[in-house]
């Protein structure tokens, strides 16, 4: 099966994960701290502190003596150090990873999802977490994106030279280089992969390498990370 990174003393970081079917109500038991996520539902704990902000900001309802209903949405929410599954509604006596595999394949039909690279791939991503699945479809997306490298563009330039490139900007060089005259600020377009296009990409793969726990979806993230080593990484805040 996946393996999970493991830290610096060889423990296993998982936050606690809770999978719940869109419209269901489930109860759940009783633990130190909190309530226990059961077996095939995820894992951990979910502390009282997590709870209260599940049900504060998220769209769960949690009620009394450990009963949480889920609302007739489909998606993963993040609340508190917790993650929220919610899968598309079927029979209750089968296991998430049939609802899961229903909504990969709806997301693959309706084109928000690449087609898989065979026919099991589909099968082994249903077994995954739901994020951790996204996030190895990602990779694959960006892999056969950069196949022949980054997209180049023309993107606008300023710099301050030593010799006129492009079109003086003269309100910037007044400003700057009244005391140099051998320096002229410039504007031009320059050919780059540097682009804005590319910032998303770096960003979003700086981003998923931080949220995954598969060591072979970060090994593949890590390597886009080094094709995409010349784009600046721009971090926003979330």
């Amino acid at each position: 099966g996946p393996r999970a990174e493991t830290g610096g003393a060889g423990s296993i970081v998982i936050p606690p994960r809770l999978v719940l079917f869109e419209h269901e109500e489930l109860s759940l038991k009783r633990a130190a701290g909190g309530l226990h996520v059961p077996v095939g539902r995820g894992e951990g704990v979910l502390t009282h502190a997590m709870l209260d902000a599940l049900d504060a900001d998220s769209p769960l309802v949690v009620g009394r003596q450990g009963r949480i209903k889920a609302p007739g949405l489909v998606g993963i929410f993040s609340c508190a150090g917790a993650t929220l599954e919610l899968l598309p509604k079927i029979d209750r006596a089968r296991p998430p990873e049939e609802a899961r595999r229903n909504l990969l394949e709806l997301l693959v039909v309706g084109g928000a999802l690449p087609e898989p690279s065979d026919d099991g791939a589909l099968q082994h991503l249903s077994r995954l977490p739901l994020i951790e699945a996204l996030l190895s479809m990602y990779a694959q997306t960006l892999e056969r994106a950069l196949v022949e490298g980054p997209h180049a563009s023309y993107e606008p330039a300023e710099e301050n030279l030593t010799r006129v490139k492009g079109r003086i900007h003269f309100p910037a060089q007044l400003r700057r280089n009244l005391a140099m005259p051998h320096r002229t600020v410039c504007r031009y377009r320059r050919f780059t992969t540097d682009n804005p296009l590319n910032r998303v990409f770096r960003y979003v793969t700086w981003l998923s390498r931080k949220i995954s726990r598969l060591q072979e979806t970060r090994r593949r993230l890590d390597a886009l990370t080094v094709r995409l080593g010349d784009i600046e990484l721009v971090v926003q805040s979330l």
